[in-house]
């Protein structure tokens, strides 16, 4: 399985779409830094940049589709997958390298704009009393709980590549199932559901206190084993063309 991630980061590494789709990240970063450092008191200092990335954990999940169209879907179009499966290579190890590609690409972005992030805010924003270790515990133990359920929306985005391997609907699809089955479950008086969606998850770990984030963690973790095991299934099944 090393083997089959190394070769996939050496392919994405060398192509020019995660270096761009990081600059955005990280352009996006500088730009709320310098908004902030813009703005009157109290909203110019280090504390209200902490407090900003908490409010907008959810924001991240909308880029994680392209990692895994960059990892998985891109050699689906380009037929790659089959030629490394006539190699013998087995599916389950192959399908979770992909998953574990895409997650160490996140991994690797998220620690590239939170450095870019943290150190602009405490460069350039005043440090007033709120800006302490505190704070930052309390971000980074949010993060951490957020992190399962980024996890979680990379396996659920692996599936629906894998089921709709020949064209791009898997994108909607998966934009749909985080960001409206909420309304769907409304509309079919499912309402009881809505406890268990990532979508709530990530809503939870934001404005529950740090001490009641075992429950969303434990959520994301079940649906994060749940859409892998289907995609797995689902993957080895499947006629790869």
């Amino acid at each position: 399985m090393l083997k089959l991630i190394h070769a996939d980061l050496y392919k994405v590494f060398h192509r020019a779409y995660f270096y761009v789709l990081s600059l955005i990240v990280l352009g996006l970063s500088l730009v709320l830094i310098f908004g902030l450092h813009n703005s009157s008191a109290p909203f110019n200092s280090a504390s209200s940049a902490i407090q900003l990335a908490t409010e907008c954990i959810t924001y991240p999940i909308l880029l994680l589709p392209c990692l895994t169209d960059i990892v998985m879907h891109e050699e689906y179009r380009e037929h790659m997958v089959k030629n490394t499966l006539s190699y013998g290579t087995n599916r389950f190890l192959l399908y979770s390298a992909k998953v574990l590609t895409s997650v160490i690409l996140g991994v690797i972005m998220m620690a590239v704009a939170l450095i870019v992030y943290c150190g602009s805010a405490s460069l350039i924003l005043q440090h007033d009393a709120k800006f302490t270790p505190l704070l930052f515990h309390e971000f980074f133990a949010r993060l951490a709980a957020a992190c399962v359920v980024y996890i979680a929306c990379l396996a659920m985005a692996a599936f629906f590549s894998t089921l709709f391997s020949n064209n791009a609907l898997w994108i909607f699809l998966f934009y749909v199932a985080f960001y409206v089955s909420d309304l769907l479950l409304k509309l079919f008086r499912l309402s009881g559901g809505i406890d268990y969606l990532l979508k709530t998850q990530v809503t939870n770990i934001i404005k529950n206190p740090v001490s009641q984030l075992t429950t969303p963690i434990a959520i994301s973790l079940v649906t994060l084993a749940a859409f892998f095991v289907a995609g797995a299934v689902l993957f080895r099944r499947k006629d790869v063309c």
